[in-house]
C-alpha cells in the first residue's frame, strides 16, 4: 500500500488530518508527524501490532535494544501519564518544553503508572528500559495538538534506517518510506524542520543531571535551564531584596558548604528587582553596611525593573509586601503557584529614610523568614 501524505501549517491543529492521525495510531497503524528537529516514526505503544511495526522497522526488535521515547503535548501531560517529575525534570521541563529537549527519568515501577498501565506487558522493554523512560514536548501545533489528542502513550523515533541521517523534510521522509514498502501509512508534511538537527537529551536522577546527547541545545545551555533561580521582589530595590539575596546566599552557601561566589557552581541562582524600580540605581549607603555586616557585598549592586523575563526565568519569588506578590501576578499569572510573600504573617515593610539600626531590624526579620525556607530549594 502507498504511504499518504498530507500537507499542513505546522503552526495550524488541523482538526481532519489531526483526527485522522489519532485514528491511524489508535489502530496500530505507523504515521510520521513533524517536529521542531526531526521528523517523527510513531506509534502507539499500547497497540502489540503498531510498536511491533515499529520495533520491526528501526531494527529494535531484542529486549535489549533501545527504548523507544515517549511523545507528549505538554508536561501536564507527562504529569499524569509518568507520574510525578522529579523537581529538576519539572524544572527543566518548564523552561524547555515545548522545545528541542527529551528528559530521561527515573520509573520504579512502569505499571503503577498511568501510562505503563496502558501499555502490553510485551511492550514496556521497548519503551521503559533500566528503570527509565524518555519524554519529549515538541515544539510544533500541530503534533502539541495530536498528542493532546490521544490519551494512550505514543512513542516515535527518527525516520532513518540504523545509522542513516534522520529525516529533516516529507521529501527525505517520504524516501525512506518508500524504502520501508509502504510500512508507513501517513506522512504529515510541514516543510522542513525548524532546526535541522536532533533533540537534546537529558538523564535527570534526582537532582543529578548528565547531559546524553548534544543536540539543537548545548550542555551548558541545558545546565543553565536545570539551575534553581529565586527571585527576592520589593518596591525600588535598593534596600529589602538587596539585601534578602546577600541573607539568602550566605545561608544557603553556608548550607552547601561553599563560598556565596560558588552557588552558580552548585546550581543556584538569586537575583532581586523592584516593582517601581528604575535601572541602574545603586544600594542605599545603609542596605550596603548592613549586607556587609552579614557577610555580603552589594557595593556593586544595581537596581533592575521586575519584567516578565525575570519571573519567567524564575522557580521561587519571594515578596516583601503583598502588593509585590499581587504585581507579579500581574504582570504574569502563569507565575501564581511560584509567588508567596516571604513572611507569610506580615509584610516586611521599606526601612528607606530611616537609621541604620531599622535596616539591621529589616534583615533580622528577612533572615528570619528564610531560614525556614532552606529546605524548599533543592
Amino acid at each position: 500500500m502507498a504511504t499518504e501524505s498530507v500537507q499542513v501549517d505546522p503552526g495550524v491543529a488541523d482538526e481532519g488530518v489531526v483526527r485522522r492521525a489519532a485514528d491511524l495510531l489508535k489502530r496500530g497503524r505507523l504515521i510520521v508527524f513533524p517536529t521542531e528537529t526531526v521528523y517523527g516514526l510513531a506509534a502507539s505503544a499500547a497497540s502489540v501490532e503498531g510498536l511491533g511495526r515499529l520495533r520491526e522497522l528501526k531494527g529494535r526488535t531484542g529486549d535489549g535494544g533501545k527504548p523507544f521515547t515517549v511523545h507528549v503535548g505538554s508536561s501536564d501531560q507527562a504529569d499524569r501519564l509518568v507520574g510525578d517529575l522529579p523537581a529538576l525534570a519539572r524544572r527543566l521541563a518548564r523552561r524547555a518544553w515545548p522545545g528541542p529537549l527529551t528528559l530521561v527519568v527515573s520509573v520504579d515501577d512502569p505499571q503503577t503508572t498511568a501510562f505503563g498501565a496502558m501499555i502490553p506487558e510485551d511492550n514496556l522493554p521497548a519503551v521503559y528500559h533500566d528503570g527509565t523512560v524518555g519524554l519529549r514536548c515538541p515544539d510544533l501545533r500541530f503534533t502539541q495538538s495530536l498528542l493532546e489528542r490521544i490519551e494512550e502513550p505514543i512513542v516515535a523515533s527518527s525516520v532513518n534506517r540504523p545509522g542513516g541521517r534522520p529525516a529533516m523534510d516529507a521529501e527525505e521522509t517520504l524516501a525512506a518510506a518508500a524504502a520501508w514498502n509502504g510500512a508507513i501509512d501517513l506522512v504529515v508534511d510541514a516543510g522542513p524542520t525548524r532546526f535541522r538537527q536532533p533533540s537534546t537529551v537529558a538523564r535527570v536522577t534526582g537532582d543529578r543531571l548528565e547531559v546524553l546527547r548534544a543536540g539543537v541545545l548545548d550542555e551548558r545551555s541545558v545546565r543553565r535551564l536545570a539551575t534553581t533561580t529565586v527571585l527576592l521582589v520589593c518596591s525600588g530595590n535598593t534596600c529589602r531584596s538587596p539585601m534578602a539575596s546577600v541573607i539568602l546566599s550566605v545561608l544557603l552557601a553556608r548550607r552547601e558548604g561553599c563560598r556565596p561566589e560558588d552557588l552558580p557552581d552548585r546550581g543556584f541562582r538569586i537575583v532581586s528587582a523592584g516593582t517601581a524600580a528604575g535601572d541602574g540605581a545603586p544600594a542605599s549607603a545603609e542596605a550596603v553596611t548592613v549586607a556587609a555586616e552579614r557577610g555580603g557585598d552589594l557595593s556593586r549592586h544595581r537596581s533592575t525593573r521586575l519584567s516578565a523575563e525575570r519571573i519567567g526565568q524564575a522557580d521561587y519569588i519571594w515578596t516583601m509586601c503583598a502588593s509585590h506578590a499581587r504585581r507579579v501576578t500581574q504582570i504574569d499569572p502563569s507565575a501564581a503557584d511560584r509567588t508567596e510573600r516571604l513572611d507569610p504573617q506580615q509584610d516586611i515593610e521599606d526601612p528607606m529614610g530611616s537609621p541604620v539600626a531599622a535596616y539591621r531590624r529589616c534583615a533580622d526579620q528577612i533572615a528570619g523568614a528564610l531560614a525556614p525556607r532552606l529546605k524548599e530549594l533543592v
